[in-house]
């Protein structure tokens, strides 16, 4: 922001371009003469909230006047990011049908960084909801999960917890990994019993596609 002395400045500077006088710049605002002089003088200070008069006056924007750059309103808000959200309900118990989802279907939510703590900005995270019972030990019911996508089995763990799909059909499971039976284990984590593990083998003909790693859940209460 511009000082006094540069505002004033940049004001006669305004009036030059604008072949406007003292007298004019007075009328053109609606201040007194002597009030006007008195800015142009500088025997008193130039009061801010008369810079959309002033502006108008000579041409310019009230910002450009004190010196002043306006807020890009697309810029993101500091401290939030957005991250894309699958509008289809997921499963967390048994898996559930689910209509196939196209990218003009995906909105943008918004989470604080603070939130997704060490994820905050992740392009490759995406946003759904999980539900049912199967993982209520560690995400219950109803929770806001994030979704890191995945290239690779590889990049999995044994126990991380997973978002997985076969021909539409999606589920929120602990990963396993048996090598030496050449299959894949999706394992409930639930105080309830009667949910079972659902496994596929490496060679089935519907080889189970795995979504992403959930590395963030957010309860509403």
């Amino acid at each position: 922001m511009r000082t006094n002395v540069e505002i004033i400045s940049y004001i006669k500077k305004l009036m030059a371009r604008n072949n406007m006088s003292a007298n004019q710049l007075a009328e053109a605002t609606g201040v007194a003469k002597s009030t006007t002089s008195r800015y142009l003088n500088m025997t008193s200070e130039f009061p801010i909230n008369r810079a959309d008069e002033f502006a108008k006056a000579l041409h310019t924007t009230p910002e450009d006047l004190i010196g002043v750059i306006p807020a890009d309103p697309n810029a993101p808000i500091p401290g939030i990011h957005s991250y894309p959200y699958i509008p289809a309900d997921i499963s967390a118990g048994t898996p559930e049908r689910v209509d196939a989802i196209t990218p003009d279907q995906l909105e943008q939510v918004a989470v604080p960084d603070a939130v997704m703590g060490k994820w905050a900005g992740h392009t490759d995270i995406s946003l759904m909801r999980a539900n049912g019972e199967s993982m209520n030990r560690v995400i219950p019911n109803g929770s806001l999960i994030g979704v890191r996508k995945i290239q690779e089995v590889s990049e999995l763990d044994d126990g991380d917890i997973v978002v997985f799909d076969c021909d539409g059909d999606y589920a929120v499971k602990r990963f396993y990994n048996d090598k030496e039976h050449r299959t894949y284990i999706f394992q409930p984590d639930s105080d309830k019993p009667n949910f079972l593990p659902i496994t596929h083998g490496y060679d089935d003909e519907d080889l189970v596609h795995i979504v992403g790693r959930v590395v963030m859940y957010v309860v509403e209460l």
